[in-house]
């Protein structure tokens, strides 16, 4: 009596991780990093309070429209980092 063979089940399958999409970002997060990219540095007092846009070619200044928790929000996605904290 011929023996039947057991059928082998194939490995199962790696999922392929998918990489994660950036969020869309909102308008005051747009403006912030547009301004970044163009030259401005992101300046905060040790409140967080007033953060100001200056460009250090010409010393210009802008007041930012983002906030605290926009500011945070970016440091979380890895947007922007801190570069140097004063008076830590």
């Amino acid at each position: 009596m011929p023996t039947k063979k057991k059928q082998r089940q194939p490995p199962p399958r790696l999922s392929k991780i998918k990489p994660q999409l950036p969020t869309k970002l909102n308008k005051t997060e747009e403006d912030l990093l547009w301004h970044m990219s163009h030259g401005y540095q992101l300046e905060t007092s040790s409140l967080w309070d007033n953060p100001i846009l200056r460009r250090p070619e010409d010393n210009t200044e802008l007041r930012a429209t983002a906030n605290r928790s926009t500011i945070e929000a970016l440091k979380e996605r890895e947007l922007i980092a801190v570069a140097k904290r004063v008076g830590c």
